[in-house]
């Protein structure tokens, strides 16, 4: 089954969340007295947080969206489209 389009909004409406909230806590950590150690490791963890997130994501998507390229070949007698990774050598 395809990936639906709203799972794509969905991922970019959270990057987008995670975006504000890692831009904010950063202007408040740049206010003199809330610099601290432990609001810049937060700042950190959520970095690291949306990167993990994401890859997660991603290689979620890579597998579905691998299979749906396979299966549609199949059905349809097409032959695959070059991977973008082979092209970039």
């Amino acid at each position: 089954m395809p990936v639906k389009a709203h799972i794509y909004h969905m991922i970019a409406e959270l990057n987008a969340a995670f975006e504000k909230v890692i831009i904010d806590l950063g202007n408040v950590k740049h206010i003199t007295y809330f610099h601290s150690e432990p609001l810049t490791a937060m700042h950190h963890q959520l970095l690291t947080i949306r990167a993990q997130a994401n890859r997660e994501l991603t290689a979620v998507l890579h597998e579905r969206e691998t299979a749906n390229a396979t299966h549609f070949e199949n059905l349809y007698g097409e032959s695959p489209l070059p991977s973008p990774q082979t092209d970039r050598q």
